[in-house]
């Protein structure tokens, strides 16, 4: 088995938990929004419930920063798992039908996608609860383009937002989300 791969069934298999929780254990953790860990006794007991057994069963599991993000986004977004719903395509898509033929608007959407994409992995947190709230597949939104399907309920990817996160401190990784927003077709 390759790594992506190895990787890959390791955070499926922390999506799969995640996406399991009750709405009580997702209100707990929507109130840690911005918080560390350790900020409080119920959400670090939560957090180890749902990640600590996989880590040790798992070596590929998700790093513990990167599943304490995941579970602060999943529980303020808590979409279904849908395979290649990634967050640089829907971000895209959103772009389009939101902007259109408007290249200053699309400029202006650009720069908050760079904003982004330059974060360090610290300043992520608001940055993608921004990107995911905007991108929410089971709101309607008011469309230019009624085309577009941003804002129907098939889910999002929370498997390649999770892998993503893994490496953000990575060039390549943005990069490559740089050219899926951008829709550039690269062989990857």
């Amino acid at each position: 088995m390759q790594i992506l791969e190895l990787e890959t069934r390791g955070t499926t298999g922390f999506v799969g938990k995640l996406t399991a929780l009750k709405e009580g254990d997702l209100a707990v953790l929507r109130g840690l929004a911005n918080q560390p860990l350790d900020t409080s006794l119920e959400g670090f007991d939560l957090f180890t419930g749902l990640w600590w057994g996989l880590r040790q069963a798992d070596k590929w599991t998700p790093g513990r920063e990167v599943s304490w993000l995941a579970c602060k986004l999943y529980a303020q977004n808590p979409q279904p798992q849908q395979d290649g719903a990634a967050l640089p395509f829907l971000l895209r898509q959103y772009m389009m039908s939101q902007y259109g033929n408007d290249l200053d608007g699309r400029d202006r959407f650009s720069q908050k996608l760079d904003r982004l994409l330059a974060s360090s992995f610290a300043e992520l947190e608001s940055q993608l609860t921004w990107a995911i709230r905007l991108v929410r597949r089971d709101e309607p939104k008011a469309k230019k383009n009624p085309e577009s399907n941003v804002g129907d309920p098939r889910g999002f990817d929370w498997v390649h937002l999770i892998n993503s996160l893994s490496h953000w401190d990575r060039s390549t990784t943005r990069t490559k989300w740089a050219e899926q927003f951008l829709n550039i077709h690269t062989g990857v």
